[in-house]
């Protein structure tokens, strides 16, 4: 009997880790300086998840939108590492995005500024009770640092095959929407208590946020 698929709604807590200068693509300038040795490493261990579980309501009431690096190119962040949260039964789900090496082609009507592509991620969602993993395939960034993520972005604005269209209409479902965002410092002390597997560095952001994740 073939496994019905869950739609869980819950909170995200996504640490966006930005290009080093060796990935950083042509006509994206490079003010970082991240050691990124730690991808490897793209979910954190159960004591990180269960520390996630206890303190979301606080994590989610300290609220820091400091538009210190508003400016900040979104393009720049090489792929994110994160946890999900699934409400009202708080069981964790291991998140890790990464770039999409041959995304959808933008249609020059609807992004005529070839220097600023839309950006896509490729996303891994891990069941940790189960060990069983979900892949969701273009996820579509929009917002800056207030990093909106989404699924649910139109087809005919890009040009594909009719093999592409099915896909992206097959696929999971993934919405998230930030709801507030830690910099420099913040993100460092953030990183340090619940991202243990990755170099804290203040050219990452953290973005805390409402998610929607469909499990097939």
């Amino acid at each position: 009997m073939e496994e019905k698929p869950k739609y869980l709604k819950g909170i995200s807590y996504l640490c966006f880790i930005p290009y080093s200068a060796a990935t950083l693509p042509k006509n994206i300038p490079n003010n970082n300086n991240n050691d990124e040795s730690n991808e490897d490493n793209i979910f954190d261990d159960d004591d990180s998840n269960n520390n996630y579980a206890q303190n979301d309501n606080n994590n989610n009431n300290n609220n820091d939108n400091s538009n210190s690096n508003n400016n900040t190119i979104n393009y720049s962040y090489h792929w994110f590492q994160g946890i999900f949260i699934s409400l009202p039964d708080k069981i964790s789900y291991g998140l890790m995005g990464d770039t999409s090496e041959s995304p959808p082609i933008p249609h020059p009507c609807c992004y005529p500024d070839k220097t600023c592509p839309p950006k896509f991620y490729n996303l891994t969602v891990l069941d940790y009770t189960t060990n069983k993993k979900t892949f969701i395939k273009y996820i579509l960034q929009t917002g800056g640092d207030n990093i909106a993520l989404s699924t649910d972005w139109e087809p005919d604005n890009f040009v594909m095959d009719e093999r592409l269209r099915k896909m992206v209409r097959e696929r999971p479902h993934f919405k998230f929407q930030t709801l507030s965002v830690k910099y420099n410092q913040d993100a460092v002390q953030f990183m340090k208590n619940y991202f243990p597997k990755l170099k804290p560095e203040p050219s990452c952001i953290i973005c805390i946020g409402n998610s929607e994740i469909e499990l097939k």
